[in-house]
């Protein structure tokens, strides 16, 4: 996905189920939905590498609710600059 992402290639996403844009799964997406693909990364801390993959809900109605979420303590300001540099996306300013 990553070479992918690098040839600018348009991606998207989808979630299983049967429900609209207000029920939603396990991780708080939506039922039965497309997502958006921005960007496809790896962010590197300590030594551990995180593939990341961020999406976007075009209609915006749930949100995203397990690790990596926005105020999810796993964000140092470390991973938070990475993100910055590669995507121009301000991690704390993204889900506001």
């Amino acid at each position: 996905m990553e070479e992918a992402d690098n040839l600018n290639w348009l991606m998207a996403a989808g979630s299983t189920g049967d429900g609209d844009n207000t029920q939603t799964n396990y991780c708080g997406l939506a039922e039965s939905h497309s997502f958006s693909i921005l960007k496809v990364f790896t962010l590197i801390d300590g030594g551990n590498n995180h593939n990341l993959v961020m999406m976007r809900n075009p209609w915006g109605v749930t949100t995203y609710n397990k690790e990596w979420r926005s105020g999810d303590p796993a964000w140092t300001q470390t991973l938070k600059d990475q993100v910055l540099e590669l995507t121009s996306i301000d991690v704390d300013e993204a889900a506001s």
